[in-house]
């Protein structure tokens, strides 16, 4: 076989075999480039060399295909968007150097191998998925066609399924983030023109796509005009009108009635559908009433659980199921529901939203939304221009600062505190034990208990000490694990962790309090230039850049410096002088595996970190189930990140926080 590159791909979206509407490109595998593998192709017909060695008929019909004929597949519509190279009766993509071959095949994709040497230095991440390294963006940004730049990113559709959120763009490629744990927020490539109710959408050619897992088996082939899925089963409306279902049926719910249907819901045990009249159909379980729907016509239909919600045409809300949710009064344009909330957009785009609100999330933002979609925490709209806005999994306020300058913060798994520039603290999110009462005083520094939501004894994060324009220290809050007993004499430093506070004093040494302060001190080194706390360790940091931890015996010994700034709490993450990071510790998340490049300082917390490049760019890394490793853009002059949000202080002083509201 000779193999003939063809440089430059062709735009005809065409899939590379004879009949190029049937089959795509085969797979590139080395065998192939050597020529072991490949037939000739016979119309939509292909079959493999017979045992004589003799190939399938050519295109035309003719006499069969003998050894070491050349036909050169690669002259047609082929799709490749680089190379093309002829294999034994069909052909395969390649790509340039630099490049990799994409899932689908055709598209090569821009390799980088480091964030700051190959990705927009204004937010672009590298980053790894299905054994390809590529440039991804924060929230709020997309990647442009280059393959390396950044910019806005505008939706159409936005979903939300647990701890992610997708959104469909305006060109139809899909971002996902949040929970990565299977995969859930590696959205294939597209062109995409609809979402579904999970981590599902429908290609611009009618076929469905779904990714991570629990989702349903058995996806089928056919072509959709719009799909519904929930763990077990799903639906679709197919492109004639019928509904076609897969997946368990124990309960008759992938058993649709005949009809023309346009649009199909999916619930945990049964399925409801629009006709085309307007009028609605439901099978399955009915336990609950959930497939008994009311009279009357319908332009759009949500199911979450075993309830439903519809919109009728006259734009009234009505609800039925399990929990019977007594949706607002008013005319709406569409509804979405989770298990046991709904949100729903009026005509003049306002969102209301109703249901169990079991953690205590925020109502929607105001303003105009042109999509809605609900999740059991938190929920995500669409505004007018393309933006997507989330709102939810904040209970205490945490994560939503107040207005006004602050000149340092520190922020806590359940609240926070700042320092104004006048010295007067404000803190915000939850005061059960006084943590954000804080007493009237002139401060510099502010520190606040934190701690995991899965640490026992999480409720010990609840006190927060300052440090006064004098020196002394002073506490409040919580009190059961000695918190508040802060030493007296004079201070340049604070950092807090769940039940115990470090300060570093004017001569350099370290004086711990609170539930572990045995443990947290310094039986050598110093003096010391900078305290950092954590659950299992505290470490110090002396003037000639090295680290000194004392610890449970749990944590692991930190590397060798120069450092010029530290941050633990399981692990650690230091800025050394020539400004990279290296971390230590675990690395379940990825917590300690940070990006390369230039960085002024770094915070860790129990799976994510963040810090702030040379550019004064926040990137992040770990763990993202509520968008707590998905920073803004702009400019930054410190960060502090805590469980499940992050903040960060702007050049203009105000401080803005990302995550705990679940992204």
């Amino acid at each position: 076989m000779v193999a003939t590159a063809h440089e430059g791909g062709t735009a005809d979206p065409g899939l590379g075999t004879t009949d190029d509407a049937v089959q795509g490109p085969d797979v590139i595998t080395q065998a192939a480039l050597d020529g072991s593998a490949g037939w000739a192709a016979n119309g939509d017909a292909f079959a493999p060399p017979d045992a004589a060695g003799r190939g399938a008929l050519d295109a035309g019909g003719g006499e069969p295909l003998g050894p070491g004929s050349i036909i050169d597949e690669c002259a047609g519509a082929h799709g490749c968007s680089q190379r093309c190279v002829n294999t034994d009766g069909s052909f395969v993509c390649a790509c340039d150097p630099g490049y990799v071959l994409s899932a689908n095949g055709r598209s090569c994709i821009r390799e980088c191998k480091s964030d700051a040497e190959t990705c927009d230095p204004g937010g672009g991440l590298c980053v790894e998925g299905a054994g390809v390294r590529r440039c991804s963006c924060q929230a709020g940004w997309s990647l442009a066609t280059d393959g390396v730049s950044c910019i806005p990113f505008a939706a159409v559709e936005v979903l939300v399924h647990a701890r992610t959120t997708c959104a469909l763009a305006v060109d139809g490629a899909l971002k996902c983030w949040g929970d990565n744990q299977s995969g859930q927020a590696m959205a294939p490539e597209g062109p995409f023109r609809a979402l579904s109710n999970r981590t599902c959408a429908l290609r611009t050619d009618g076929t469905a796509a779904c990714w991570g897992q629990d989702n349903p088996a058995g996806l089928p082939s056919e072509r959709f005009l719009q799909i519904a899925a929930v763990k077990d089963h799903g639906c679709g409306v197919l492109t004639d009108g019928r509904v076609s279902c897969w997946g368990r049926n124990d309960d008759g719910e992938s058993s649709p009635p005949l009809g023309t249907f346009a649009q199909v819901t999916a619930g945990w045990y049964h399925s409801c559908a629009i006709r085309a009249d307007g009028t609605l159909a439901c099978w399955g379980s009915d336990v609950d009433g959930q497939a008994s729907p009311p009279p009357g016509e319908f332009r759009q239909l949500s199911t979450g659980g075993a309830d439903n919600c519809g919109v009728r045409v006259d734009g009234e809300l009505v609800c039925w199921g399990l929990n019977e949710l007594a949706p607002p009064s008013g005319s709406f344009l569409s509804v979405s529901m989770d298990a046991n909330r709904a949100c729903a957009v009026r005509i003049d785009g306002n969102v209301e939203c109703w249901g169990t609100n079991a953690v205590g999330a925020p109502g929607p933002p105001p303003g105009a939304f042109v999509q809605v979609s609900a999740g059991d925490d938190h929920s995500c709209g669409v505004r007018p221009d393309g933006a997507v806005e989330c709102w939810g999994n904040d209970g205490h306020g945490q994560a939503t600062p107040p207005s006004g300058t602050f000149t340092h913060y520190a922020v806590g798994s359940h609240h926070a505190c700042g320092v104004h520039p006048d010295g007067d603290v404000t803190c915000w999110g939850d005061d059960a034990h006084g943590q954000a009462s804080p007493p009237d005083g002139e401060f510099v520094q502010v520190a606040v208990g934190t701690c995991t939501s899965f640490e026992r004894g999480c409720s010990a994060g609840a006190h927060s000490c300052g440090l006064l324009t004098d020196g002394r220290v002073t506490c409040w809050g919580e009190n059961d694990q000695g918190q508040l007993e802060s030493p007296s004499g004079t201070y340049t430093q604070l950092d807090a962790a769940s039940a115990h506070t470090c300060a570093l004093g004017t001569e350099g040494e370290v004086t711990c309090w609170g539930a572990i302060a045995d443990d947290s001190t310094p039986s050598s080194g110093g003096p010391f230039a900078a305290v950092s706390t954590g659950r299992g360790q505290t470490c110090a940091l002396d003037a000639a850049g090295a680290i000194t931890c004392w610890n449970d015996g749990t944590a692991p010994s930190p590397p060798d410096g120069p450092f010029s700034q530290i941050s633990t709490r399981d692990y650690g993450c230091g800025v050394h002088t020539d400004g990279a990071i290296e971390c230590w510790g675990d690395d379940t998340d990825g917590q300690t595996t940070p990006p390369s490049g230039s960085f002024l300082k770094v915070s860790t917390d129990f799976h994510h970190s963040c810090a702030i490049r040379s550019d004064t760019a926040v990137v992040c890394w770990g763990r993202d189930f509520r968008g707590e490793s998905s920073p803004p853009a702009g400019s930054f002059l410190d960060i502090y990140v805590t469980d499940y949000y992050s903040c960060g202080l702007r050049e203009d002083l105000t401080i803005a926080c990302w995550g705990g509201v679940v992204r």
